[in-house]
């Protein structure tokens, strides 16, 4: 018999959902991304067309941060999979005492996917930020 009581078996069924979803798309997200810069510029950051070295260099270290995002997605990976065991287990036992460690690994989830979209989301402004300079009329400023 549960002493959970109905709430809380229904908040920890909904953290499970929510933490799967997010990392679900955000990984989706993240390899549809690398799949956009392999078959555009996976090349070029390999050198095997022409680059000058501070380009070259520049491509380097995009490489380098996306590197990170991809360890990050690992990380994230195994932070959700940890959310949804420690919610499950939570609901197998029925145990109320443990609940805190399931919303404690919820929190973290998430944490870790805010920070992973948020660098993400720099990474693109960055970028778009580097092609209009690029691409600006000398006469613009």
């Amino acid at each position: 018999m549960s002493d959970l009581g109905g709430n809380i078996e229904t908040l920890l069924a909904a953290m499970m959902g929510v933490v799967a979803t997010v990392w679900a798309v955000g990984f989706a997200a993240y390899v549809f991304i690398y799949g956009y810069f392999e078959k555009r510029y996976l090349d070029a950051a390999f050198g095997k067309v022409g680059l000058s070295d501070a380009e070259r260099a520049q491509m380097l270290c995009r490489v380098q941060c996306n590197r990170l995002v991809y360890w990050g997605y690992l990380i994230a990976g195994v932070i959700a999979a940890v959310s949804i065991l420690s919610s499950a287990a939570v609901l197998a036992l029925g145990d109320p005492r443990w609940v805190c460690w399931a919303y404690a690994a919820f929190l973290a989830a998430m944490v870790a996917h805010i920070i992973l979209f948020s660098a993400e989301l720099k990474s693109s402004i960055e970028q778009m930020t580097d092609l209009v300079a690029k691409n600006q009329p000398k006469g613009l400023a």
